[in-house]
């Protein structure tokens, strides 16, 4: 039996201002206090969106309407010349008086042992890459709003001085035979990790676990979900090797001690194919 939907959000929302960001450049973080909540969202708001980053998006603006020092709240604006969208800028906001565009990304990424840099870093999916999507968010969509096509967009609102931030949320994840503890920049060496393996070394690795833990298999949509929302009843290490033997894709995986509302969470991770590191996808 999961908790209801208010009291899931209430434990998102504590996340989302608790979580270390996984990029840290000052020249780019977010006002201190912007996700500060003076009040609990009323119990009829809950999220709906079912894609992950959807979610994500929508778990940050309850945050933001809930802060009374908040205004002027507006979400994915486009920037357009001649019919063309050039892109949008993620949330545009007033905080304490001043204007702020916030451009907002969840990502996991897993670090490849023998790639240094940002490079090394892998979504489950490996044509997501965390050089590419830094690179893409300081050139692209923070400057978005700078753009000549944006004036209108500015004039209208009467802004003439904004304030741009990175918000990256996320967890990133480690093989535990890569003994590297250095990361580079911007990576906030406070942030949330995990572990990765290849399903060759499965068995090796739920021998390091404790001998009374059971597992969690997350699909993607429950990834930002507190462990007491997770409905599904955990399994046992040889239950856990036949799913995954069936696998192709990447497989989160939840370690967990106890049953039921008791159940805490240990560690989270990821399962690949032994061909992940060559594959395009």
């Amino acid at each position: 039996m999961s908790i209801p939907a208010h009291i899931r959000l209430r434990l998102q929302l504590e996340w989302l201002r608790e979580a270390p960001n996984l990029a840290c450049a000052s020249d780019l973080a977010p006002p201190e206090g912007l996700f500060k909540l003076d009040s609990k969202p009323h119990a009829e708001v809950c999220l709906t969106a079912r894609r992950l980053g959807l979610q994500f998006e929508e778990l940050i603006r309850v945050c933001l309407q809930n802060n009374p020092q908040v205004t002027d709240l507006e979400a994915n604006i486009p920037v357009r010349s001649e019919k063309v969208t050039l892109g949008e800028a993620d949330l545009l906001l007033q905080f304490k008086q001043q204007w702020w565009h916030l451009e907002l990304a969840l990502k996991f990424y897993l670090r490849q042992p023998n790639i240094d840099g940002l490079a090394g870093y892998f979504g489950p999916n490996r044509r997501d890459r965390f050089d590419l999507k830094w690179q893409h968010m300081t050139n692209h969509q923070c400057n978005i709003l700078s753009h000549a096509s944006a004036k209108p967009i500015l004039e209208q609102r009467n802004i003439d001085r904004l304030n741009r931030a990175i918000l990256i949320k996320g967890w990133l994840f480690q093989h535990p035979d890569d003994p590297r503890t250095d990361e580079p920049f911007p990576i906030n060496k406070h942030h949330q990790r995990g572990w990765w393996v290849h399903q060759s070394e499965v068995d090796h690795w739920l021998k390091e676990q404790p001998a009374n833990a059971q597992y969690l298999i997350v699909e993607k949509p429950y990834w930002l979900y507190p462990l007491q929302a997770i409905a599904k009843p955990s399994i046992d290490c040889q239950q856990l090797k036949r799913y995954l033997a069936k696998r192709v894709f990447p497989t989160q995986v939840w370690v967990v001690l106890g049953q039921g509302v008791s159940r805490q969470l240990i560690s989270r991770g990821y399962v690949v194919s032994d061909r992940w590191e060559s594959s395009d996808g």
